[in-house]
């Protein structure tokens, strides 16, 4: 999905920036497997792309998320 730049993110959204910068894999693991720490924004956008891009809601035709603070 994100190496056919389908997602983009604005400046705005540090965390998701922040947290895809920060992410890393627990080599030490059988298969495909993330260090589960500092993740949430990532965890909301896995979320945020298997329901909605993925087509799993009738919704799916123009949907646009932001972050509020």
């Amino acid at each position: 999905m994100l190496t056919m730049r389908n997602l983009k993110f604005s400046a705005a959204c540090q965390d998701i920036l922040r947290e895809f910068r920060e992410y890393r894999w627990n080599d030490s693991a059988k298969g495909d497997a993330p260090i589960k720490e500092n993740d949430h924004a990532m965890d909301d956008m896995r979320y945020f792309v298997h329901t909605i891009v993925s087509g799993k809601r009738q919704e799916q035709n123009r949907f646009f998320a932001v972050t509020v603070r």
